[in-house]
């Protein structure tokens, strides 16, 4: 059903006993919403709510990108000229639906487990986020993704997943929910909070993480030429790109451990804004030469911080619970339903 702001239906979007559906267009027009079927106007809304008429229902949306299907129901409004589309949904099917979009592309159960608590960890922990704009969290990495109602290959295992860990999140020893950072790959070993961010958060410390060298991201390669590498570090610290001191401090950029800053001549460059500028996967990297270009050779995917989500999946397939999963990347931390917070 289609309803506006007042409860008024508007139209039945699916008919039940055809099971056909109709197609609906909407489109913002200023402040307002524009709902069309067909040809035929059905007028201009502040606000719709598009409601499934019960819990197994579920509602698709096509726009720009891959239809996407949603349990719960969907309300919609309008700013400065776009649409703005919230998804209320249950949680364990939003956790169920994050899962499947940040990792669900193999049959790893304990991981689901581990990912499912994360989910549910950063949602608890975040639910103010936006509450100014309308709604709680963005679909996007900006928050969590979330693509849709998990509907795969793998669905029915992360849905199990997702309820055998229902209300139960990370907590640190305050019975806070944690900050429940992951990545994809470490690269062997995770990285301190304060290299990806500013802040030191006493369970999030770097440690070594063999698990992860296994995973399929565990290892990249780039190249960038001489000129534009040496340029940008140089202009970035104030020195100059052809400083022989600056270029062979770079050359001896070495993974033999994980670094957050690059220092020469008594400045420093933080090694996170190399990897935004030059779009690297990881800052785990050493530097090679290659005629006029260099060789980033480098290690894992991601900020570093928190769980490694090919370590888990590797965790997972060895036999390892999702406790233990989670208390091997997390330190000083412990699981509590959210009943008890």
């Amino acid at each position: 059903m289609a309803s506006q702001a007042n409860g008024e239906i508007i139209d039945t979007v699916v008919d039940l006993l055809s099971s056909k559906s109709t197609a609906v267009l909407i489109e913002a027009k200023g402040s307002k919403i524009q709902l069309k079927k067909g040809e035929s106007s059905l007028g201009l809304y502040h606000r719709l709510f598009i409601n499934a008429e019960d819990s197994l229902s579920i509602v698709s949306i096509k726009a720009n990108k891959p239809e996407r299907f949603y349990k719960g129901h969907l309300e919609l409004w309008a700013k400065d000229g776009e649409l703005i589309l919230v998804n209320v949904v249950n949680i364990e099917e939003y956790v169920a639906g994050v899962v499947e979009s940040e990792g669900g592309h193999l049959p790893a159960y304990e991981y689901f487990k581990a990912q499912g608590v994360l989910a549910r960890t950063f949602a608890m922990k975040n639910l103010e986020k936006h509450i100014k704009e309308g709604y709680n969290l963005k679909d996007d990495v900006s928050s969590q993704v979330y693509h849709s109602m998990a509907r795969h290959r793998h669905s029915e295992n992360i849905r199990s997943a997702v309820f055998e860990t229902r209300d139960s999140v990370l907590v640190d020893l305050n019975c806070v929910p944690i900050l429940a950072a992951f990545h994809a790959n470490s690269g062997g070993q995770t990285a301190n909070s304060e290299e990806a961010w500013l802040t030191p958060v006493p369970y999030l410390r770097s440690k070594e993480d063999s698990f992860s060298l296994k995973g399929p991201s565990a290892k990249w390669e780039k190249r960038i030429s001489k000129k534009d590498f040496y340029s940008y570090f140089a202009s970035q610290m104030g020195l100059n790109s052809q400083d022989l001191e600056l270029q062979k401090a770079i050359l001896n950029i070495s993974y033999t451990k994980r670094l957050s800053t690059f220092k020469c001549k008594g400045k420093s460059l933080p090694l996170k804004n190399v990897r935004r500028h030059f779009n690297l996967r990881s800052t785990f990297f050493k530097v090679e030469e290659s005629g006029n270009e260099l060789i980033l050779r480098g290690k894992g995917y991601g900020h570093g911080v928190g769980m490694s989500q090919d370590g888990a999946i590797i965790m997972s397939d060895y036999g390892y619970c999702y406790k233990e999963i989670l208390y091997f990347y997390y330190s000083q931390v412990d699981l509590e339903e959210i009943s008890k917070l």
